[in-house]
């Protein structure tokens, strides 16, 4: 059977995700008391049902005054497509006041309404967001506790329903719906730019509707937490003799099956009493980190399936490639083994391989991350 090749900056980002702590500087919204504050570079993107045509709006953080926004919209019949505006804040402030911007492309007459609306936008969800109270977004365990919340977007037409995540950077918005609960605004992706270099917040044009792609289950994170109590089959004696044989290990903690997958596991600690004083942990930092995708690839938001089961944390993402155009399965296991230190196992392959040889993988994930 010909392989498809998994690029090799795939394998670059299982060792960025599991070796990177990521305790850069933090930055909540000018008068929001986070949960977990949102990093240097992080940004989510939204879909934007209100319009007749997709619509994709995306928010970056660089730090605490600067920041960026972009709308895209690939059918526009009018105006610009694409709209990117980088704008400052007065960090001294305990609410939003712009203090400059600046709009990448040559604006049209059009596209006044939509650089307004933008404007709004991001001044109505830091006012929304700043009523949440931190621990309304926290949880026993990694697991994220949706807040909802009842409010009043004069943009949106009236009454709305926000539902909050703190896995979501910036404004930790999930969805926004309607009384009558259409979606109206819902996370689609959500990363991380690694460097200056790194484009993709400014490249993301949305996740292609390919069926065969899509045959995936995202409910492997239940299907794991099964699998550690004893709950579901086993792979075949065959199968994982055959499996066994395709495996080829690199190191210690990183080996490969052929060109169609790999598994990668490391700890990952942190300094001295880092977390000491703050109401988050070690495990809901990596929850969030491990989410994102790498450079050039998207995570998808709305596929994403989260577990935890005697001590493991288990996300289980499908994400895009740009540049192959291909998706594949991404799935994490977290186990903190000291306090100031945990487990990290990932595994990383194409769905159809994924598909073919579930039982297998979600065996080799389980009982991998059991002996860390």
């Amino acid at each position: 059977m010909k392989r498809r090749p998994i690029k090799q900056r795939l394998f670059a980002a299982v060792f960025t995700l599991c070796t990177a702590l990521c305790l850069s500087s933090l930055y909540a919204l000018p008068g929001v008391k986070d949960f977990l504050p949102t990093e240097s570079g992080q940004y989510v993107y939204y879909r934007d049902s209100t319009f007749t045509q997709p619509v994709y709006v995306g928010f970056l953080q660089y730090d605490e005054g600067n920041y960026a926004m972009r709308y895209y919209a690939p059918e526009a019949q009018s105006g610009s497509k694409e709209i990117t505006l980088f704008f400052t804040l007065d960090t001294e402030k305990d609410y939003v006041n712009m203090t400059g911007e600046k709009i990448e492309q040559v604006l049209q007459p059009e596209d006044t309404p939509t650089v307004n609306y933008l404007h709004d936008l991001f001044y109505e969800f830091s006012a929304h967001r700043k009523k949440i109270a931190p621990e309304k977004l926290a949880g026993k365990s990694a697991i994220p506790n949706k807040a909802e919340q009842n409010a009043e977007i004069r943009i949106f037409g009236g009454e709305t329903l926000i539902v909050y995540d703190y896995l979501i950077p910036l404004f930790n918005i999930r969805e926004i719906r309607t009384r009558n609960k259409k979606t109206l605004f819902t996370a689609v992706t959500a990363g991380q730019l690694v460097s200056a270099e790194d484009k993709s917040f400014f490249n993301f044009k949305g996740f292609p509707q390919d069926k065969k792609e899509q045959a995936f289950t995202l409910s492997a994170a239940d299907t794991i937490s099964a699998k550690i109590k004893g709950k579901n089959t086993p792979p075949s004696t065959a199968e994982t003799e055959q499996m066994d044989g395709e495996y080829k290990a690199l190191a210690d903690n990183l080996g490969f099956w052929g060109s169609d997958a790999l598994m990668y596991t490391d700890f990952v600690k942190s300094p001295a009493d880092f977390f000491k004083d703050k109401t988050y942990t070690l495990i809901h930092l990596l929850a969030r980190n491990l989410f994102f995708a790498s450079e050039g690839t998207y995570t998808e938001a709305e596929r994403q399936s989260i577990a935890e089961s005697e001590g493991l944390f288990i996300l289980v993402n499908r994400s895009y490639d740009s540049q192959t155009r291909r998706f594949y399965v991404n799935i994490k296991t977290v186990k903190q083994t000291e306090a100031d230190q945990c487990a990290v196992t990932s595994f990383s392959s194409s769905i159809d391989y994924y598909n073919a040889h579930s039982a297998y993988f979600i065996h080799k994930i389980v009982e991998t991350a059991k002996n860390l």
